[in-house]
C-alpha cells in the first residue's frame, strides 16, 4: 500500500510502499503523481506475468512433444550402428574395435591357421616337392597337407 507523508522535518514529501521509501519530492503534488503512475503500473505487472506464464506453458508442451521424438532419435541412432557393425567386414570389425558375428579365419600370431600352412622354422630349407620362391596355396576346402602323408582320400600315389 502506497502512503504519502512528509519527509522528517523537511518541507518535501516522501512515498512509502509500506516501510520501504519509495520516492523523495518537493512537492506533494509530484508524490501524487509518482503514486498514481506507479498504481496504474500493476496492470502492466499483471500482463507480464500473465505473458510469462504462457511462455512458461509453452515451454513444458515443447518439452513434453520432444521427449517422444528424443526418443525415436535415439532408437534411430543405435539402429543405424548396429547395421553399420552388420555391414562392416570382420577384418574392420576387429581394427574398429566392434563386434564381428562371423568366426575369424586369422590364426594367432606364430600358429597356422585353416588357410595358412605351417611356416617352416628360419633357416631350414623347403618342404620336399616345394620351391622357396612358390609359396604353398591352398583353399578353405582343401586343407595343405606335407608331401608325401596320406591324405583323407587314401595313401599317395
Amino acid at each position: 500500500m502506497l502512503r504519502i507523508e512528509r519527509y522528517g522535518n523537511s518541507r518535501f514529501w516522501a512515498l512509502y510502499d509500506g516501510q520501504a521509501l519509495v520516492v523523495v519530492t518537493v512537492y506533494k503534488r509530484g508524490a501524487q503523481e509518482v503514486r498514481r503512475r506507479l498504481e496504474a503500473q500493476p496492470l502492466a505487472r499483471a500482463e507480464a506475468a500473465a505473458q510469462a506464464a504462457a511462455v512458461a506453458a509453452a515451454a513444458r508442451q515443447a518439452q513434453a512433444l520432444a521427449a517422444p521424438a528424443r526418443v525415436r532419435a535415439r532408437q534411430a541412432q543405435a539402429a543405424a550402428q548396429a547395421a553399420r557393425a552388420r555391414a562392416q567386414p570382420a577384418s574392420e570389425a576387429g581394427a574398429a574395435g566392434g563386434v564381428s558375428r562371423q568366426p575369424s579365419l586369422a590364426a594367432p600370431p606364430g600358429q597356422a591357421g585353416p588357410l595358412q600352412p605351417a611356416a617352416a622354422p628360419s633357416g631350414s630349407a623347403p618342404a620336399p616337392g616345394r620351391s622357396a620362391a612358390a609359396p604353398a596355396r591352398c583353399s578353405p576346402q582343401e586343407p595343405a597337407a606335407p608331401s608325401g602323408s596320406a591324405t583323407a582320400a587314401g595313401p599317395a600315389p
